[in-house]
């Protein structure tokens, strides 16, 4: 239960400061997520094979509710990874998700997050 309710502390809020960046005009630094913030359909590359469709999934509802969410390999040969295609119920969720995972580091391997059209069947489907 403590774990528990030490990463609901953590659970990100809106980030002001990100925000402000952009209102001030600011050019994204190389290595910020390429999503825009409030982009609720993301595709996070680069994910560890290892990890099952339930870790992406606890991995993804850290940062709220998912309408939908495709795991699927890498189809780019000798990759090695998955690649999770998520909708989020809101756009925060997708904007904080964007700035807390693109770059990050897990299990020796750097996430892509990049904004993308919804698929036809993302808003039903989970």
């Amino acid at each position: 239960e403590a774990r528990v309710r030490a990463l609901e502390q953590q659970r990100p809020q809106q980030q002001p400061a990100v925000q402000s960046r952009v209102a001030a005009g600011r050019p994204s630094a190389p290595d910020e997520p390429s999503a825009p913030l409030g982009a609720r359909h993301l595709e996070v590359r680069n994910m560890p094979r290892e990890m099952d469709a339930w870790q992406v999934r606890v991995l993804l509802e850290y940062f709220g509710a998912i309408v939908s969410l495709e795991v699927v390999p890498d189809p780019t040969p000798q990759s090695g990874a998955l690649v999770a295609r998520v909708s989020f119920a809101d756009h925060a969720a997708g904007a904080a998700a964007s700035e807390r995972l693109h770059g990050m580091e897990l299990k020796a391997r750097r996430l892509e997050v990049r904004a993308v059209e919804p698929s036809p069947d993302s808003e039903c489907a989970l």
